[in-house]
């Protein structure tokens, strides 16, 4: 066995760990009919394809006829149809989100004393004040947005003014430093808001929550497709049903390249965000079952939580000539999580301790070939494909090889994903293995409008968080009557 040594440095400045990935991400839980992604810093649109992980500067337009929902921490947004929808920033204390144009549902479930959630548009800003639920409405030419207060406090921002929302009530905004035009009653729910509140009412009642915190993204599909049980080792533990015998996580989906975190793992099944992300995964009599961990109100997103395996030697072993292959190990409770990613030791501990309650971890100096994998030993536990299908980001069951225990042997582990020839290296910027994701079944529409815009600070005179153009909040100011 080759020893590979991940080491983190163990002291590192203040400014060294700002530059963490934040811990929040989002996730397109939803795509009927024509929806689009495009990535940040991408420059051609995408199908938007399911459990795909956003992040500050993606952007998403939902087309003609077409919906979408994608949850960001613990709230939950709904996209109609014509809109088109920027994500400024996703990040531990603040969600930041643009509508260019249409219309635009969000259930808040949860917002913490020192966060900040704002909803951007062309003629004004909303702040939302509380959990809630809020719609907000832009024409196609972005003069005109309707906020709706269904439950929940907001504020819209009118240059240097802040009007409160109350619930039950609408308000319009016409920027150019205009007068917001309040309605004491809110506009009526339409098919799409009816729609989005369906989805809403089944999170709701989601039994998961009894077992994971809400900013856990991913949880609210867990209870259609797989069942709970206590474990007296490990605690709640959560069973897929209706898998292949010989199915093993990290086996149905596909690797692709996403900024800030490098290699990550996008899952097929409609559940398979959360157990990719959090938590770890046991085999037991027979079955493998996900454990989240004990539950905290704040986890820490990681792109897949396994072991690589692969070396040389594996193009012959496995048939994947002279590139050879990538492998990967999901990883099993109490086991480290080392990132490939620029990361401080403060980051590596939060993101071990929130998911498998590691308590004591030294980050200084982890060395993945010294950590007894148990999921290694596990017949069909590792999956291995080709290198030059992990770079493209082709769907891993169309090639992948169940390795076999004797295999092993010759491979070697680590935290990157490596091959015959060395560590699996970031795709070319702009390549098509750079895009990634499945071939599109044809071209994509652009939105109408200038989105997204290059991931950048908040405008400035909008928002609370602008420098120099800090509103404060008037709740009983007077607003012009309605035209």
């Amino acid at each position: 066995m080759v020893l590979l040594a991940a080491a983190l440095c163990g002291s590192r400045s203040a400014e060294a760990q700002s530059a963490d990935p934040p811990g929040r991400v989002g996730r397109v839980s939803n795509v009927a009919g024509s929806v689009s992604l495009l990535p940040a810093g991408e420059t051609e649109w995408r199908n938007a394809s399911l459990n795909y992980p956003l992040t500050t500067g993606d952007a998403l337009w939902a087309d003609a006829g077409a919906r979408s929902e994608i949850h960001v921490g613990s709230s939950s947004v709904h996209l109609s149809e014509g809109t088109s929808l920027g994500l400024d920033a996703v990040q531990d204390d603040l969600v930041q989100l643009y509508v260019g144009q249409g219309s635009l549902h969000i259930r808040l479930r949860a917002l913490d004393q020192n966060d900040s959630y704002e909803i951007d548009t062309p003629s004004g800003t909303i702040v939302l004040r509380s959990a809630g639920d809020y719609r907000i409405d832009v024409t196609p030419d972005g003069q005109r947005t309707t906020v709706t207060v269904r439950d929940g406090d907001a504020d819209v921002v009118d240059g240097d003014n802040s009007y409160r929302v109350r619930p039950g009530t609408s308000v319009t905004l016409t920027g150019a430093g205009s007068q917001p035009m309040a309605n004491d009653q809110s506009m009526a729910p339409d098919d799409f808001e009816r729609w989005a509140d369906s989805r809403d009412r089944r999170e709701d009642a989601a039994s998961a929550t009894r077992y994971v915190p809400r900013e856990m993204v991913g949880y609210e599909d867990l209870d259609d497709y797989g069942d709970w049980q206590v474990d007296v080792r490990y605690g709640p533990t959560w069973y897929p049903r209706s898998v292949p015998v010989d199915w093993a996580p990290y086996r149905t989906g596909r690797w692709e390249y996403v900024q800030p975190w490098g290699w990550t793992w996008i899952d097929d099944a409609p559940w398979g965000f959360a157990p990719s992300h959090y938590g770890r995964w046991s085999h037991e009599r027979g079955r493998w079952g996900w454990i989240p961990g004990t539950v905290r109100q704040r986890v820490v997103y990681a792109p897949a939580l396994v072991a690589f395996v692969s070396g040389d030697g594996w193009g012959v072993s496995l048939s994947f000539g002279s590139n050879g292959g990538v492998g990967w190990i999901p990883l099993g409770p109490e086991e480290v999580y080392v990132p490939a990613y620029r990361a401080s030791p403060t980051y590596t501990r939060n993101i071990n301790i929130t998911n498998v309650n590691i308590t004591n971890i030294n980050v200084t100096n982890i060395n993945v070939t010294n950590i007894q994998y148990r999921n290694r030993n596990v017949p069909g536990a590792v999956t291995a494909v080709p290198r030059d299908d992990f770079m493209g980001s082709r769907p891993v069951g169309r090639t992948a090889v169940r390795v076999r225990l004797q295999d092993l042997a010759s491979g070697r582990i680590s935290a990157t994903p490596i091959a015959a020839g060395g560590s699996v290296a970031p795709p070319p910027r702009g390549s098509r293995m750079d895009r990634g994701g499945p071939d599109l079944a044809g071209p994509v529409r652009h939105p109408p409008v200038e989105l997204p815009r290059a991931p950048n600070p908040p405008r400035a005179g909008r928002g609370r968080r602008d420098a120099g153009a800090q509103a404060t909040p008037q709740p009983d100011r007077p607003m012009a009557p309605p035209k």
